[in-house]
């Protein structure tokens, strides 16, 4: 066992937006907004914990899609949620916020003459669709993420928000650490003819900051594993699995993981370090 990672050591996400008062991402909530089971919210620390990792996204405007099986369609809504005019997205066409253009005039004087090397005319497009699959779909929501060198954000759907109605937020990996440009967000509909709908006061995707090392395990050296069974073990993890299963097994109480994890972060280290496996 080796000791817990000092809480100095978490990588730090900083986050911009291209638009003047959009809704920057949020730390992730652990009990998903209040929408999390009171069950699993009282002993499930694992579902809390993977709820609650990394931030929220959130769209800079209130919008909705649909896909009719051949071609998708975009609109905004307004103030009630009432879908304005439908637009669509045939041939990969880019579609631009209304009044998106005010981008580039806030755009200061000195940073003027790059403009045209990194936003069109009308702004930065908004969305478009796959061409060879128009039901898939890039929203640019206007973010642009930077982290600490070695790390990265994952671009993901909802973590334990359950099965998202006619669509499916497809997972991206983004080296955040040099890449400045916006975080793609790729939203696959699923259903013909339903209209799937986005707020900017509701979460659409989820981030996670990953050190780049996850992309490449292979780099890190033998994984250690064995096709032998439980036979081939080595004593040490035999030990702390019979130490770590034997309360659950005996069901001794409720919330097993929930009292070691509290044991670990009050220690800073592995909460089986001192137990014998007889314990």
């Amino acid at each position: 066992m080796t000791d817990a990672v000092p809480t100095s050591a978490v990588p730090m996400a900083e986050f911009f937006s291209i638009y003047d008062g959009a809704p920057l991402p949020t730390p992730a909530s652990v009990d998903l907004m209040g929408a999390l089971p009171i069950r699993a919210a009282q002993f499930c620390v694992p579902i809390k914990a993977a709820s609650g990792l990394g931030f929220y996204l959130y769209p800079p405007v209130d919008f909705a899609v649909r896909w009719d099986g051949q071609r998708t369609d975009v609109t905004w809504l307004d103030a009630r949620g009432q879908a304005t005019e439908w637009l669509p997205l045939d041939g990969g066409v880019d579609v631009h916020l209304p009044g998106s253009g005010a981008v580039r005039a806030a755009v200061p004087a000195d940073r003027a003459a790059d403009l045209d090397s990194v936003m069109d005319a009308e702004g930065t497009p908004f969305i478009n669709a796959d061409p060879r699959a128009a039901h898939q779909m890039e929203i640019t929501t206007g973010v642009v993420a930077r982290t600490q060198p070695g790390w990265g954000i994952l671009v993901r759907g909802l973590a334990n928000w359950g099965p998202q109605r006619d669509h499916q937020m497809l997972d991206g990996f983004v080296e955040t650490d040099w890449y400045r440009s916006f975080l793609p967000v790729i939203v696959r509909a699923t259903t013909p003819g339903a209209e799937v709908r986005f707020f900017r006061h509701m979460p659409m995707a989820q981030l996670v900051v990953l050190p780049l090392a996850a992309l490449r395990p292979e780099a890190g050296g033998e994984t250690g594993a064995t096709s032998a069974g439980i036979a081939g073990w080595p004593d040490d993890l035999w030990r702390e699995f019979v130490s770590t299963r034997a309360p659950r097994h005996a069901h001794e109480t409720r919330g097993t993981y929930a009292s070691a994890s509290r044991r670990a972060e009050k220690n800073g280290r592995c909460p089986y370090a001192d137990v014998p496996a007889s314990a």
